[in-house]
């Protein structure tokens, strides 16, 4: 099964506006790409959220997607089948984080015993920080795809139970350089019903409405 994961930079200041207007850069992102790239007409594009928040896309049975963001990194995973099975692709959950340093505090308070060992096995500092960045965006992918995001008790979910681990995929990915002309890179996880073959790509439309093409200058 494949899934894509387009990501577009987004400046924070854009962000915001998005969601003061009433949608997320990711949802609206969303949007955009199954218009463009699947041929889905707006009728069919109409969020509603579950008993616990996950969002879905009622008339849409056959899409499955999950969105997350990172600094100004927005991006989202979808998988489209045929429309006239009538059936979900599978259900998703995904996550990425940009390369920050994951502190000793934040893996006593979210992280499995089981999981902080893991961590401490690695030789160095930069793999162990490694190992805590996919061990939290599995975390996180998990949540999204069960619905219930974080308030699944981080802590007391082992995410290196063989049952959950397997079934997620897990990487590294180049969103473009830092200021300083570095590549910039992204810790992913991506959860799903089954065995996924995941493409990534960078998302070259437009997101906006057409009254903020001003603002949003270089998304267009």
């Amino acid at each position: 099964m494949e899934v894509s994961i387009y990501w577009k930079r987004i400046p924070f200041s854009i962000q915001q506006k998005m969601k003061r207007e009433g949608e997320s850069a990711g949802r609206r992102m969303l949007r955009s790409i199954l218009k463009a790239q699947y041929g889905v007409s707006d009728d069919r594009i109409v969020f509603e959220e579950m008993s616990e928040g996950k969002p879905v896309l009622p008339r849409l049975p056959e899409a499955a997607f999950s969105i997350s963001d990172s600094g100004e990194i927005v991006a989202a995973a979808v998988s489209v089948g045929r429309r006239e099975t009538g059936r979900p692709v599978c259900s998703l959950g995904f996550d990425l984080e940009r390369r920050r340093q994951i502190s000793a505090e934040l893996i006593r308070r979210f992280f499995h015993p089981d999981e902080e060992a893991w961590i401490c096995e690695a030789k160095s500092k930069e793999a162990q920080n490694r190992r805590a960045l996919e061990i939290w965006t599995r975390k996180e992918a998990y949540g999204k795809w069960s619905g219930r995001g974080i308030r699944f008790q981080m802590q007391k979910q082992n995410i290196r139970q063989k049952a959950i681990w397997d079934r997620t995929v897990s990487g590294e990915e180049e969103v473009g350089q830092t200021e300083n002309g570095q590549p910039e890179k992204v810790i992913w996880s991506l959860y799903a019903d089954g065995p996924v073959q995941v493409i990534w790509m960078p998302w070259p439309g437009e997101i906006n409405q057409e009254s903020d093409k001003e603002e949003a200058d270089g998304l267009i």
